[in-house]
Order: C-alpha cells, then sequence, then structure tokens
C-alpha cells in the first residue's frame, strides 16, 4: 500500500485541473471488507484553508495519516448524517458475524472509530481520488483512476472477501473496470444501482504473479446521502441491504 500512497499524491496524469488535490488513507490492516466511496468533496474554503496549512511540509504517508484522522471524524459526522447512516451499518455488519464489535448506539460507534478498530475491519477508499465537485468529474476520469488506483488496492488486500461499492458514479465505472456477475437468486436485468442496490455480485481479481484468480463479492448501494436514500427506487435502504449481507454471510465465512 505504501507505494500506491505515493503514487495518488504524487500523480500528475490528471488533466481535469492544473492543480487537483487528491486523498488516500492510511490503513496498515488487510481486512477481508472494504468500502468504496464515490470521491473526497471539496470542503468550504475556511476548512479548506486550514487543512492546506496543516498538510503543508508533511511527507505523502503523513498527508495518507492525517487524511485518515479526518475520515474518522467524517464518519461520526452529525452535519451530514453520515453517524446515523455507519450506526446502522456497521450494526448490519454485527449482526450478521461480518465484524465482531457490537454497534448498538453513539457511544459504541465513536469508541469504534476512535480507537481504530474501524479500520482493523474495513478497509475505506474513494473510487476517485481527486478532490471537487463530483458533476465536474466524467466517467471517463472515474474509470482512468480505478484502473490505476483502486485495482491495485484491491489486489494489495489479500483477505478481501466484501466489497461494498457506494454510489452511481462509483458503481457504472465499476462495472467498466471488472466482470461482474450478479449470483443472488432474485436476478434484475438493469445494472443500475438504484435496481441492483443491496444485490449480490462476484467478480475475479486477477493475481497475475501467482497465475491464480481471487474471487471477490460486491454489493452495490446508492449513496449514502440521506437525499439518495430517500430518492431510491427500492422500498428501503437498510432492508435490502442487509438482505445482501444475509446471502453472502451463507455463501462465505469471515
Amino acid at each position: 500500500m505504501r507505494e500506491i500512497i505515493e503514487d495518488v499524491y504524487d500523480c500528475t496524469d490528471c488533466n481535469h485541473k492544473k492543480s487537483c488535490d487528491r486523498i488516500i488513507y492510511e490503513q496498515q490492516q488487510i481486512p477481508q471488507i472494504a468500502v468504496v466511496l464515490q470521491n473526497p468533496g471539496t470542503p468550504p474554503e475556511d476548512i479548506k484553508e486550514a487543512e492546506n496549512k496543516s498538510l503543508r511540509g508533511m511527507n505523502n504517508a503523513e498527508k495518507a495519516a492525517y487524511h485518515s484522522g479526518e475520515l474518522k471524524k467524517w464518519i461520526v459526522s452529525t452535519s451530514n448524517g453520515n453517524q446515523q447512516f455507519f450506526l446502522r451499518f456497521f450494526s448490519l455488519l454485527y449482526k450478521n458475524n461480518l465484524i465482531r464489535s457490537q454497534i448498538q448506539n453513539v457511544q459504541d460507534l465513536k469508541m469504534y472509530v476512535d480507537s481504530g478498530q474501524v479500520f482493523k475491519d474495513v478497509y475505506f477508499t474513494d473510487g476517485l481520488k481527486c478532490r471537487g465537485e463530483t458533476k465536474d468529474f466524467s466517467h471517463k476520469h472515474f474509470k482512468y483512476c480505478m484502473g490505476k488506483y483502486l485495482k491495485r488496492e484491491i489486489l494489495a488486500l489479500e483477505n478481501l472477501k466484501l466489497l461494498f461499492v457506494f454510489s452511481t458514479r462509483s458503481w457504472e465505472a465499476f462495472n467498466s473496470v471488472y466482470d461482474l456477475k450478479q449470483i443472488q437468486v432474485s436476478k434484475v436485468e438493469s445494472k443500475k444501482v438504484a435496481q441492483v442496490h443491496g444485490y449480490v455480485f462476484r467478480t475475479e481479481i486477477g493475481v497475475e504473479e501467482k497465475n491464480e484468480n481471487r474471487k471477490v463479492h460486491v454489493i452495490p448501494l446508492v449513496h449514502m446521502s440521506q437525499v439518495s436514500r430517500n430518492n431510491t427506487l427500492r422500498d428501503s435502504y437498510f432492508d435490502y441491504l442487509e438482505e445482501g449481507m444475509e446471502y453472502f454471510s451463507k455463501v462465505v465465512t469471515i
């Protein structure tokens, strides 16, 4: 992962802007579960200015560690609804025996995150590493970034068994990078994330140097924002997510 961190922060491939801020998170564990978020958003100017001051003089490893600390704050943030979302998300992971830490309330969630146990259980990354407004990035940009960096991250996660991919943009690009097979009994024709939200897919991660393929299960999810969850075409965000987790737990042991 160290080499990937260096490459992300030193990337000069982006032609989106003359200057493009990139983010990746320092996580030293190799967990069995990973979360692919959409992309780092653009913070308000005052926060961005303070962040730039904090990052000044840091090497790339220190930047990744700093951004991991900011990710912890983001997970438990109340201003964007993340705290309630991740409270339910991690509770479902525990309920389906996918993590060992029981998350019953906000205090449990904060302890889980602050202690760093969250990063021992789940690897967090962004499909697109570039910071900015999502609408300003093309599908080609998402696909290129996933092909160059996310594929390497997933390959390096030797224990990976389950991957959650959040948002339409990430799911569309992920479909372009990997061949995916839906394995759940209930099948739909569409691969739009709102239609396959919570369903279990499977893909093979090539390990060329070992001449073998690892099977990784993938669950696509509508963006976690409250607006997106309210607008989902299916009945219930968390009900379908739980169905997917239950199905995965039956076919794979973690």
